[in-house]
């Protein structure tokens, strides 16, 4: 907009164009340009308004799901340091974790969803955690030794932290 409407102000200062129908369009082009800014910028700045509202959205959004996976976190980790845990402390833990996924449906689509395809979930590291804590399930067949809790622990916190970082970024907290 704005060449045009410098070309369209010199348009009698170019040779070849000054005193033709060319020179009359383009004056005509910059008086329509020239009454229509402030329609113009106008324009942008709401567009622009709309843009930022919906990051600063977005970032909200953001930061309540790092809220949620940090508690989802922090009550998988209580569950690995207990010494004797039932089936009703891993039943809430778990609950945590899942919620925290389903939540961060919330915020992202999978990459790649379309009607027919269901695409890959955005943070797949929260499934590592949540797989690292099944292998916990109280059960019968299998008693959960203090090594399990304690392998199943340092998975945790290794996805945890690498998913931090990349999770952090994204909120772009600079």
């Amino acid at each position: 907009v704005l060449v045009v409407s410098i070309v369209a102000k010199l348009a009698d200062h170019i040779p070849g164009l000054a005193g033709t129908a060319v020179e009359r369009l383009l004056k005509d082009i910059y008086d329509y340009l020239k009454d229509m800014s402030l329609v113009l910028v106008t324009v942008v700045a709401a567009y622009l308004a709309n843009v930022f509202q919906k990051r600063s959205l977005f970032l909200n959004s953001l930061k309540e799901e790092w809220r949620n996976i940090v508690k989802a976190k922090s009550a998988l980790y209580t569950y690995t340091q207990l010494d004797t845990p039932d089936l009703e402390k891993y039943l809430a833990a778990f609950c945590a974790i899942s919620e925290s996924i389903d939540n961060m449906r919330a915020v992202y689509r999978n990459f790649g969803e379309t009607d027919s395809q269901i695409g890959l979930y955005a943070y797949a590291p929260l499934h590592d955690m949540r797989r690292a804590f099944q292998t916990l399930k109280p059960s019968a067949e299998h008693q959960v030794t203090a090594e399990d809790r304690k392998l199943a622990r340092r998975a945790i916190l290794q996805v945890f932290y690498a998913l931090r970082e990349t999770f952090l970024e994204e909120i772009d907290l600079e």
